[in-house]
């Protein structure tokens, strides 16, 4: 089982399945564990986890990042309605419109707002700086546009040298 084939639970916010993944290991990223909530509950189930909030230089190299991963994902410069239900990569055919749909509220059969997006990256964002407001010990933020992102998150994690952080550069 792969996290993100957990979306179904972290949307009726079904929080068990997800916490039992969890002990499969250490760390966590993406779906679903960079959705909204997700982190408060994983604070409150593994007190005295470290987390870290991955972020661009602006919401606009944010929508452009993201739109450019979702073209790379599809394989095809155009993101209708039709490509990104018809890609499965080993999911049911719609999987992707789903996940858009549950994350964002977004209608894919719309085209794509950059404000809208640019909107529910800013206000992700400032929520999960206001709920670690007070944590610095526990949370890190990590501008992954800079170049000394490997230490910073060395740093944070308490370890002596570099490790291979792979995607970081993505």
């Amino acid at each position: 089982l792969t996290a993100e084939k957990l979306m179904d639970q972290w949307a009726t916010r079904n929080w068990t399945p997800i916490l039992e993944y969890c002990k499969s290991g250490n760390a966590f990223q993406d779906l679903p564990f960079s959705l909204d909530y997700t982190y408060c509950v994983l604070d409150a189930a593994f007190p005295g986890s470290k987390f870290i909030l991955s972020r661009r230089e602006s919401a606009d190299k944010w929508v452009t990042s993201y739109l450019n991963h979702l073209r790379r994902t599809v394989g095809s410069d155009q993101l209708s309605y039709d490509v990104l239900y018809n890609f499965t990569n080993n999911h049911p055919k719609g999987w992707l419109v789903y996940n858009i749909e549950t994350i964002f509220g977004w209608d894919p059969k719309v085209p794509f707002d950059e404000a809208f997006l640019k909107a529910w990256y800013e206000r992700r964002n400032q929520e999960i700086r206001f709920y670690f407001r007070s944590r610095s010990d526990d949370f890190l933020e990590l501008n992954i546009d800079r170049d000394n992102k490997e230490d910073v998150l060395c740093d944070f994690l308490g370890l002596d040298g570099l490790v291979e952080l792979g995607h970081l550069n993505s």
